[in-house]
């Protein structure tokens, strides 16, 4: 019972490390792309100096860093909220042996595959795809395929 305790408070840890892990990566998405963003901006508009070094190569780099970065994020918070519902899962398991053995609760109403426990991860989900359609949208002007 101690061994199932000690285990259950790693497990609630290492959930709770994890999901300021997603947080921290979240938060690199959107600073970095709004890095992009700015640079972008920047460099699209008009210069009436003419045009600086780098500029027409920096106008197709950036949505190509941009739509990368949203990529690998994309690819590390789907790795993330597997590891996090595996966990949780096991942490369940854990939590359903200490409450017939100690007959207590944990106050848990929403399982880890409930409806309303996913919607709390919508955001991850969503924001590296639609960064990611804005990116392509771009490049997609640049390289002509439409005009905006």
């Amino acid at each position: 019972m101690e061994k199932d305790k000690y285990i259950h408070q790693q497990l609630s840890a290492q959930i709770d490390r994890e999901f300021d892990l997603l947080g921290h990566r979240v938060n690199w998405l959107l600073m970095g792309n709004a890095f992009l963003f700015t640079a972008m901006a920047i460099i699209s508009n008009k210069n009436p100096n003419g045009v600086f070094p780098y500029q027409k190569i920096l106008r197709y780099a950036l949505p190509i860093i941009g739509l990368i970065i949203c990529i690998i994020s994309f690819v590390s918070i789907k790795s993330a909220l597997k590891i996090v519902k595996e966990w949780k899962v096991n942490r369940k398991t854990i939590e359903d042996k200490l409450v017939k053995s100690l007959d207590i609760t944990f106050g848990l109403t929403n399982p880890p595959t409930s409806d309303s426990h996913f919607n709390g991860n919508i955001p991850y989900w969503i924001l590296p795809g639609c960064i990611g359609i804005v990116w392509i949208l771009i490049l997609s002007n640049l390289l002509g395929y439409f005009k905006l």
